[in-house]
C-alpha cells in the first residue's frame, strides 16, 4: 500500500504486517517533487508507481529501488488523476485541473534529466477541454475558468477506450483514443458516448429520499471519483451532491432505471472534489470517503435473502441506518442496501482503497488507518 504527503514524500506499507512497533513503520520511503501529491496508481505488475501532483507533473517510480524512471510533464495545472492501462502498463492516462486528458507511452522518451537520469516523455494524445460543456462550440473568453478533469479510468474491456468525469457536472464520458482528429484540434472534443446528466435530477428512489428529507438539487454537481467493476459492466461515480450513482458501463447513454442503484445517506457529506471511491476485488463492496472523516461501505449485492437481526438493532442510531455492532465494536449494517459506517478519522478522508484483507485510508488529520475484515466481512481497525 502506498501513501503520499503534501510535501511529496511517498511511503510504502505492508498492511498484512501487524503486532510490533516495527511492523507499523513504512517498508520503504522515497521523495517525489516537493509538492502535494493528489493521485497514486500502481502498475498492473506492481513494479511501477505513478503520481499526480500540484507541480503539474506525473512521476513514474521504480517501486523496488525508489528511483524516478519517467516524468510526464505537459499539463498546465495540478494532475488530479492518473492510471496505468491494465492491457499495457507502458500506457498511462492523466487528468488535470487544466481541463485536459493526456495519454502517455513510456516507450517514447524525450530529453533526459541530467540530475537523476530519468526521461521526460511527451504526451501522445491530448483531449483538451474534456468536460467544458458551457463553451461547447464557442470560443472561450480569456480568464474564464476551465472545468477540471477529476477522474479518468481505462475501460476494462477495450484497450483503446477510457472513461472520464469532471468538476462541471455529473456526466461521465467514454472516449475512443483511436479518434485523434477532434482531440488534436481546438474544436470541442466529441466523446464516443456519455451518460445522462443526473446530478440536477431527483434522487431515483423518490420514496426513500422523501423519507430521509433530502432536497431536490437545483444545479449540476461535479464528480470527484470514478470506479468500475472488473467486468466493466458497472461504473460508480461520486458526485459533489453526496450521491453515488451507478452507470451502465456497456451502454453509457442508456437512461438510468431502477436496477441501477444510487447510494446516499444523511450522514454522508461528500461535497469535496478530493474524495475517493473504491471497489473490492470481488466487486462486492463499494467504499466511499467523506468530508467529515467517516468511511461508508455498501454491499452492492441484491438485497433479497438477507435476514434482519432485530435483536441487535440500535434505536439511538441515525434514522435511515439500521445497524448492529460486532464483537470489535464496529458498526455494521443489517442489510446490503445500507452502509457500514466507519468513524475512522477526524478530518476529510482524501485516500481510500481496498487491499486483499480489508481497507486502507488516509486523511487530512495526518493519519493512515488499515482496516481488515474477517471471513464474515466484519471490519475492524488498526492504526498506523
Amino acid at each position: 500500500m502506498a501513501a503520499a504527503s503534501a510535501l511529496g514524500t511517498i511511503s510504502l506499507f505492508n498492511p498484512s504486517l501487524r503486532g510490533s512497533i516495527e511492523d507499523l513503520m513504512p517498508i520503504a520511503t522515497f521523495q517525489a517533487l516537493q509538492n502535494g501529491i493528489f493521485a497514486l496508481s500502481f502498475s498492473p505488475s506492481d513494479l511501477m508507481l505513478a503520481t499526480g501532483s500540484g507541480a503539474q507533473v506525473s512521476e513514474i517510480f521504480d517501486v523496488e529501488t525508489g528511483t524516478v524512471l519517467s516524468r510526464l510533464q505537459d499539463h498546465m495545472g495540478t494532475v488530479k488523476t492518473v492510471e496505468f492501462s491494465s492491457f499495457n502498463e507502458n500506457i498511462v492516462v492523466t487528468g488535470s485541473r487544466d481541463g485536459s486528458i493526456k495519454i502517455w507511452d513510456l516507450r517514447i522518451t524525450g530529453a533526459q534529466n541530467t540530475d537523476d537520469g530519468s526521461h521526460f516523455h511527451p504526451a501522445v494524445i491530448t483531449i483538451r477541454n474534456a468536460h467544458d460543456e458551457k463553451y461547447a462550440g464557442r470560443k472561450r473568453r480569456k480568464g474564464v475558468h476551465i472545468p477540471s478533469v477529476s477522474s479518468v479510468l481505462w475501460s476494462r474491456i477495450a484497450d483503446h477506450q477510457l472513461f472520464s468525469a469532471g468538476s462541471a457536472n455529473g456526466v461521465v464520458k467514454l472516449w475512443d483514443v483511436r479518434k485523434k482528429t477532434p482531440f488534436a484540434s481546438k474544436a470541442h472534443p466529441l466523446p464516443l458516448d456519455q451518460s445522462v446528466e443526473q446530478s440536477n435530477h431527483a434522487f431515483p428512489e423518490e420514496d426513500y429520499e422523501h423519507a430521509l428529507g433530502f432536497d431536490n438539487p437545483q444545479r449540476p454537481h461535479g464528480i470527484s471519483s470514478l470506479v468500475a467493476s472488473s467486468d466493466g459492466a458497472r461504473l460508480y461515480s461520486l458526485g459533489t451532491d453526496s450521491t453515488i450513482r451507478t452507470h451502465d458501463g456497456l451502454h453509457l447513454s442508456r437512461p438510468p432505471h431502477s436496477q441501477l442503484s444510487s447510494f446516499k445517506h444523511p450522514n454522508m457529506i461528500a461535497t469535496s472534489l478530493y474524495l475517493k471511491l473504491c471497489l473490492s476485488s470481488d466487486d462486492r463492496y463499494l467504499g466511499c470517503s467523506s468530508s467529515t472523516g467517516e468511511i461508508f461501505i455498501w454491499d452492492t449485492r441484491p438485497t433479497s435473502g438477507h435476514a434482519v437481526l432485530a435483536d441487535q438493532e440500535e434505536e439511538l442510531d441515525p434514522p435511515g441506518l439500521e445497524i448492529f455492532r460486532d464483537g470489535h465494536g464496529s458498526r455494521i449494517s443489517n442489510r446490503p442496501s445500507e452502509p457500514v459506517l466507519l468513524p475512522g478519522h477526524t478530518k476529510e478522508v482524501c485516500g481510500l482503497d481496498f487491499w486483499r484483507q480489508g481497507l486502507g485510508s488516509c486523511s487530512d488529520d495526518s493519519s493512515i488507518r488499515i482496516w481488515s475484515y474477517s471471513d464474515a466481512n466484519l471490519p475492524f481497525a488498526s492504526d498506523y
